[in-house]
C-alpha cells in the first residue's frame, strides 16, 4: 500500500531544476519550465533554492508559483497593452498628420485657384477698360469730325442765305428752289452735304451724309421786304447747339 505522499522540492540548479512527487521513493519527476520574457522570469532557480531553504509547505510553494505566474502574466499583458496603445496612438497621430497635410494641400490649391481667378479677372477687367477707353477715344474723334462737318456745312449755306436775301429784296417774295437762285438741281455748296433744298418761304434744308447723317433747317426771319435774320434748327443733331447758333428740336430719348 502507498503511504503518505507529498510534493517535495528535490533540487534546483542554474541549468536544471527538478521536483517530483515521492512516496518514500521518487515515482515521478517533472522538469520546471523557465520563462525569460525581457526582464521577467516566471520561476528562477535562486527562488527555488530560497523556498527549499525556508522549508515552505508544498501548498504555499504552489501558491507562490501561481502568484508569480499571475504577476508575470499581468506585467506582460500590461506591457503589451502599453506598447499596443503607443502603437495605436502613433498610428492615430500619423493619420492626423496625413489629414492635416491633405487639408493644407487643398487649402493651398484653393488659394492658388483664387489668386489665379483674381489675376484673370483683373486682366480681363483691365482689358475691358482699355477697350472702353479706345472706344471712347474713337467716339470722341468721330464726334469732333462730325461737329466739324456740321460747322462746315452750315457755314457753306451763307451763299444761299445771301442769294435768298437778295432775291427777296428784289422780288418781294421768297424763292422756292435752287433754280430760282440760278443753281442747278443737285448742286451743293460743300462736299459734306448730300443735298440742298429750298422750300416755300425761303427755308433752306441742308442734308448731311454719310456722316453725320441728318438735316439742318435754316428759316428766314423776314419783315416786309427785309430778312432780319435766320433761325437754325435740327431734330437730328443733339450737339448742334455747341457748334452753331442753332436749336435742337428733336428728342434725346
Amino acid at each position: 500500500m502507498k503511504t503518505g505522499c507529498s510534493i517535495r522540492i528535490l533540487y534546483a540548479a542554474v541549468n536544471d531544476g527538478k521536483y517530483g512527487v515521492t512516496c518514500g521513493r521518487p515515482i515521478m519527476r517533472l522538469r520546471l519550465i523557465y520563462f525569460y520574457p525581457s526582464t521577467f522570469t516566471l520561476l528562477r532557480p535562486d527562488f527555488l533554492a530560497r523556498l527549499r531553504t525556508h522549508a515552505m509547505s508544498p501548498f504555499k510553494t504552489l501558491l507562490l508559483i501561481i502568484l508569480g505566474s499571475l504577476v508575470s502574466t499581468g506585467a506582460a499583458l500590461a506591457l503589451y497593452d502599453f506598447f499596443l496603445e503607443r502603437h495605436e496612438q502613433e498610428r492615430r497621430q500619423e493619420m492626423i498628420r496625413e489629414i492635416n497635410a491633405g487639408i493644407e494641400k487643398k487649402r493651398q490649391k484653393a488659394q492658388e485657384e483664387a489668386v489665379d481667378a483674381v489675376t484673370e479677372y483683373a486682366a480681363r477687367r483691365a482689358e475691358e477698360q482699355e477697350q472702353k477707353r479706345r472706344e471712347e477715344r474713337l467716339a470722341a474723334v468721330a464726334e469732333a469730325v462730325d461737329q466739324e462737318r456740321l460747322r462746315q456745312g452750315i457755314g457753306s449755306a451763307a451763299v444761299l442765305r445771301a442769294g435768298i436775301t437778295e432775291y427777296f429784296a428784289a422780288n418781294g417774295v421768297m424763292p422756292t428752289s435752287l433754280d430760282a437762285l440760278g443753281y442747278d438741281a443737285g448742286w451743293t455748296p460743300s462736299n459734306v452735304l448730300e443735298s440742298v433744298d429750298i422750300q416755300a418761304g425761303g427755308v433752306i434744308v441742308l442734308r448731311f451724309a454719310p456722316r453725320p447723317r441728318g438735316e439742318v433747317v435754316l428759316i428766314p426771319d423776314s419783315a416786309a421786304d427785309l430778312i432780319r435774320g435766320w433761325q437754325c434748327e435740327s431734330k437730328d443733331f443733339p450737339s448742334i447747339e455747341q457748334i452753331a447758333d442753332c436749336r435742337f428740336t428733336g428728342s434725346i430719348y
